[in-house]
């Protein structure tokens, strides 16, 4: 075979070769999106979803409980505030 003639389908060659590649990568990537979507797989994103969820709930509820406690014990601070106040006046006069 001259080399003209390798040199004519040199191109194709080239295109069969990318064309090999993409479908290698196609079917790479068709495995790993089953893998993805295998029901074990959707049933323990559920779980773990699940799992953070009460997490994020629990922790919520602890926040608000935090802050409840800050709020009663401001308002504690501030009542104790105004009967020292009280006292000083009632004590100047």
């Amino acid at each position: 075979m001259p080399i003209e003639h390798l040199a004519m389908i040199w191109p194709y060659l080239m295109g069969l070769v990318v064309l090999v590649a993409w479908a290698v990568r196609l079917e790479g990537l068709a495995k790993r999106h089953a893998e993805l979507l295998s029901p074990e797989r959707i049933e323990f994103a559920a779980a773990r979803n699940a799992e953070v969820e009460g997490q994020v709930r629990a922790l919520k509820d602890h926040l608000n409980n935090i802050g409840k406690k800050l709020v009663k014990h401001e308002a504690d601070d501030k009542e104790e505030h105004r009967r020292i106040y009280e006292a000083i006046r009632e004590s100047e006069k």
